[in-house]
């Protein structure tokens, strides 16, 4: 049976009373239910409302079913005490309820509530035309304690510190004097803590494994320290690791990484790690280091050098080197220059074989081989057969310098043995390389060629006399 209801109204019950009381979450809905004749209608019905933000169409946001006992047509219902009504489900700009009793279809049209809904915007009923939906606990009261006057608070700047309020664009500027490009003028100012930046720390002692700056202006890095620029103090540095520049690395006292065994002194640099720089490495005095010393450019000492010594640098040498020296320059020594391992020349490196090797030719204004008594044993005379020699091939030849370019093998004609012809006569004079290359030791043949030459001179002798002697016996 369709029914329709008269004479409905809803209301808010706005019982507010002083303080913080808030707006009850319920609606009193009060009408007369008739029959489709227009008769009261009596006895138990089931009564749906629900709200939408459309009159017609859209979705409900809430809604909540009543088992209402009606006499004479009339009825009253609290809504809100079935389903919790939230707040922020009444924020569309028009609500509309819709009635549905029983099986019946809902009624039409549906009704717009107005005015009284806005009192959901907010807790207070005071303040609902004024905290746009939020709650007033959600808005600042203090400002670090200080309670607003008449609602406001005032930003003071203090020494060099200026605030400029924008209300044009809703924006407040805290800045330093001295400010722009000239840097920020904050004074002169003593920390009481370290001074933490970027999660590394500078301090007078050295806590917080950031940069120390001691009393005496001295700088310790208990980590590696890396500069884009030049690394310069007016004190000693000292890393508890490595030293890393893109560009110089200057200090008037000494320059000091790892823990080194050794002392120092202004004007050292000592290293039990890495050395590295992109340019200039310069020391009033020594540098000693136990790991590498990387330059990109001058490597400049006062005194002598030593390296991989393990025990500072020699008296003796300007230069000492333990193991290899290689340079992709000049290297010019004025005066003594000692390897105590095997050394390439032009080479590109050194020889497993050879002591020195040599890519080109080598001048010297005088040249000595050791051949102290108290150097050999087994020593005899060199008794070989001239046949032996007289086997040997002297060639002319010339350097196949189009496929071993680098070798700075000299051009022209040479004159010389073949090592491969040597070796199966004198195997003793050629040697073989890592490299598979055969090489004559020249020198060996002087003595065999003067114990020849001795050999051919005394039978030379015997000839003659013998040759006197016919003469005689002719006459």
């Amino acid at each position: 049976m369709c029914k329709r209801i008269i004479a409905a109204f809803a209301a808010v019950l706005l019982v507010v009373s002083a303080g913080s009381a808030k707006v009850p979450r319920l609606i009193n809905y009060q009408g007369v239910l008739t029959d489709a004749a227009g008769a009261p209608v009596n006895g138990a019905q089931s009564i749906q409302f629900s709200f939408f933000d459309a009159e017609t169409g859209g979705t409900a946001f809430w809604s909540e079913t009543h088992s209402v006992e009606i006499a004479d047509g009339l009825f009253n219902v609290i809504l809100g005490s079935v389903t919790v009504m939230d707040s922020t489900a009444f924020r569309p700009d028009s609500v509309y309820l819709e009635i549905t009793v029983g099986e019946d279809d809902p009624m039409a049209p549906r009704q717009r509530l107005v005015s009284v809904m806005s009192a959901f915007y907010a807790d207070r009923a005071d303040d609902a035309d004024r905290l746009g939906g939020y709650a007033s606990g959600a808005f600042v009261r203090t400002v670090n304690a200080v309670v607003p006057q008449d609602g406001e608070v005032t930003l003071v700047g203090g020494d060099n510190v200026t605030v400029t309020p924008s209300a044009a664009d809703h924006t407040i500027t805290i800045s330093a004097s001295g400010g722009g490009t000239t840097g920020d003028n904050l004074g002169n100012h003593t920390a009481a803590r370290n001074v933490r930046l970027n999660g590394n720390w500078l301090s007078n002692d050295g806590d917080d494994e950031g940069i120390r700056i001691d009393n005496n202006g001295n700088a310790s890095i208990p980590k590696d320290a890396t500069v884009n620029g030049d690394f310069t103090t007016g004190g000693s540095i000292y890393s508890s690791s490595t030293i890393s520049a893109l560009s110089n690395v200057n200090s008037s006292g000494y320059i000091r990484t790892g823990v080194p065994a050794s002392t120092y002194a202004s004007g050292d640099i000592v290293s039990t790690d890495d050395l590295i720089a992109d340019n200039d490495v310069i020391a009033g005095d020594r540098i000693t280091s136990g790991g590498n010393i990387i330059c990109g450019d001058n490597l400049a000492i006062a005194n002598h050098l030593g390296v991989n010594m393990g025990s500072g640098y020699s008296a003796t040498y300007a230069l000492q080197v333990l193991g290899s020296t290689y340079s992709t320059v000049d290297m010019v020594a004025g005066g003594k220059l000692s390897s105590g391992g095997h050394c390439g020349v032009n080479f590109g490196g050194t020889s497993s074989t050879y002591a020195l090797r040599v890519a080109g030719d080598a001048y010297a204004t005088g040249s000595w081989l050791g051949s102290d008594l108290n150097l050999k044993k087994n020593i005899a005379d060199a008794a070989v057969p001239a046949a032996k020699l007289f086997r040997l091939r002297g060639v002319s030849y010339e350097w196949n310098r189009d496929e071993n370019p680098g070798r700075e093998f000299t051009s022209g004609v040479q004159y010389g043995l073949i090592a491969q012809e040597v070796e199966k006569i004198f195997p003793e004079m050629v040697k073989t390389d890592e490299n598979g290359e055969k090489a004559v030791a020249y020198y060996q043949l002087i003595p065999l060629l003067l114990e020849a030459v001795k050999k051919q001179q005394d039978q030379i002798a015997a000839l003659q006399k013998l040759v006197g002697q016919t003469q005689t016996i002719s006459e």
